[in-house]
Order: structure tokens, then C-alpha cells, then sequence
């Protein structure tokens, strides 16, 4: 078990396990941060006191076909102009929200399951962007009566499940959907607050990342 901080340049494949017991110092399982660039596959990440994951000041990563799980905060947390891609991963069993969007920051998720969080599943800050396709949104969002994917900023939304969350999706931002599959959710579907806005289309902001 180990934790890794990273300045420079990290590619991790294979069987990394990072992983603190408790609050350990608060720390990290994996911090990428101030301009690093890192791909992050294979990989187990569990049990960190602060976020499983965190990525901060303009980092650019990539995070394929691994487990982020049981964090006693988020699961990704992604700040300070940073950009990430989530490929074929499971981000699960977290005390506070999977993935956290920070301002001026972009997350895309394809293919990923988002699982049994305590608060919402994805959360997007104001001037934050995300991108999510080909996902499944299940059983988030119940111990902070939050949605599965709650929008200040902006979102595009393809093909994804969302069901059986304390509520689907909640928008103060603007958000672009095409072709979901949303059921089952305890305090509704679709909810726009204040200026929120919703559009139907192919393609729209944030799509070229």
C-alpha cells in the first residue's frame, strides 16, 4: 500500500493499490498537481481520508478501467483549471461526493459507474464543464439530499442510466442532454433552480476536449 504525490510526470499500470487507513494525516491516496500530466490504469484506490484522488493546478490525467472506492471524502476531486478523462472505471462508496468539478475545470466520463455515494455523484462547481456518456448513475446523493448530478457550470449528457438516486439530475447551470435512460429516482427526474437551462442536441459546449 502506498500513497503517491506527483510534481512532474506519472503512468501508472498494473496493480497499484493506494490506500491510508482513516484519517491518516489527511491524506491523498494519489495528488497530482501544479502543471503534472499523469495516466492512471489498472489501479486500486480506496480508504484515503482526503480525496481518493485529487488533481489540482492546470494538471492534465487520464484515469482508465480502474476502482476508486470507500473515501471518507470524494472520490475525484478536480481544481484550480485542471482537466481530466474517466474511461471504464467504478467510483463508489464514498462519505462525500464521487466527482467534484472545480472552476474553470473540465471532467469527461465514458463508460464509468458512479455507485452508492453519500452525496452526489457528480458535482460541477460555476464556470466548471463536464462531458458524460455511457454512464450509470445508481443509489447516490441520499445522505446530503442531493442529486445524482448536480450542474452550477455546464454539462453535456449522452446515453447515461440514472436511477434509484435521492434525485437524477438538478441544474443552476446549463445542461445539454441526448438520449437518457432516467428512472426510479426518489425526488425526481429533471430539477431546474433559478436560471437553470436545458437544451436537447447532438453536439454542444465542451465537446472537442
Amino acid at each position: 500500500m502506498r500513497r503517491v504525490i506527483v510534481n512532474g510526470d506519472l503512468m501508472t499500470r498494473g496493480k497499484l493499490q493506494c490506500k491510508q487507513t482513516g484519517w491518516v494525516n489527511g491524506n491523498n491516496g494519489i495528488c497530482l498537481r501544479s502543471r503534472s500530466r499523469g495516466v492512471i490504469s489498472d489501479c486500486d484506490i480506496f480508504g484515503n481520508g482526503w480525496p481518493n484522488v485529487a488533481i489540482t493546478s492546470d494538471v492534465n490525467a487520464e484515469i482508465f478501467r480502474s476502482r476508486i472506492h470507500e473515501g471518507l471524502m470524494e472520490g475525484i476531486k478536480v481544481a484550480e483549471g485542471s482537466r481530466v478523462k474517466v474511461v471504464d472505471s467504478t467510483i463508489e462508496q464514498h462519505n462525500d461526493k464521487a466527482v467534484w468539478v472545480g472552476q474553470n475545470c473540465h471532467v469527461s466520463l465514458h463508460q464509468c459507474r458512479i455507485l452508492d455515494n453519500t452525496n452526489a455523484g457528480m458535482w460541477i462547481e460555476p464556470t466548471g464543464h463536464g462531458v458524460l456518456e455511457q454512464s450509470c448513475f445508481e443509489d447516490n446523493g441520499y445522505g446530503g439530499e442531493l442529486a445524482a448530478i448536480e450542474i452550477q457550470g455546464k454539462a453535456v449528457i449522452r446515453r447515461c442510466r440514472i436511477r434509484r438516486n435521492y434525485m437524477g439530475i438538478r441544474s443552476v447551470g446549463s445542461v445539454i442532454v441526448k438520449l437518457l435512460n432516467v428512472s426510479g429516482n426518489a425526488n425526481g427526474a429533471f430539477v431546474l433552480v433559478h436560471k437553470g437551462a436545458v437544451g436537447a442536441a447532438e453536439r454542444g459546449f465542451g465537446e472537442s476536449a
